[in-house]
């Protein structure tokens, strides 16, 4: 899993070490949850300036990207598993969502019975 950040953010987002992820099998019109994990930061890194879009503003962004290895394995079954991660707050330097550093974000991936199968 990667994670960027806003190098420049001065509040509490910082890269989580370690990021709790949550595992969730699919019911009938809910999720029940199967167990969790502490995936260890594996790297971090701030990300070449030069290789920016020049349309980006302001000019001066510096982006950090955190890098979470993690492995976990599930029987085969009829249902999707959900695979999640969620963060508190967001970094402060975000113009277009109101209060970010008290806004949250979810990522979540969905596994399908049919990805399951796929060797």
């Amino acid at each position: 899993m990667n994670v960027y950040r806003d190098c420049f953010s001065t509040n509490s987002a910082e890269l989580d070490n370690p990021a709790q992820i949550g595992f969730y099998v699919e019911q009938t019109l809910s999720y029940s949850f199967i167990g969790k994990l502490d995936a260890s930061l594996s790297s971090s890194r701030i990300l070449d300036p030069t290789n920016k879009n020049p349309c980006i503003i302001p000019p001066r962004v510096c982006v950090q990207e955190g890098v979470y290895t993690f492995e976990r394995t599930f029987p085969i079954i009829n249902s999707s598993y959900v695979v999640v991660y969620q963060r508190c707050c967001r970094n402060n330097t975000i113009s277009n969502i109101l209060n970010p550093d008290r806004q949250g974000a979810a990522y979540i991936v969905e596994i399908t019975p049919e990805a399951q199968r796929i060797l």
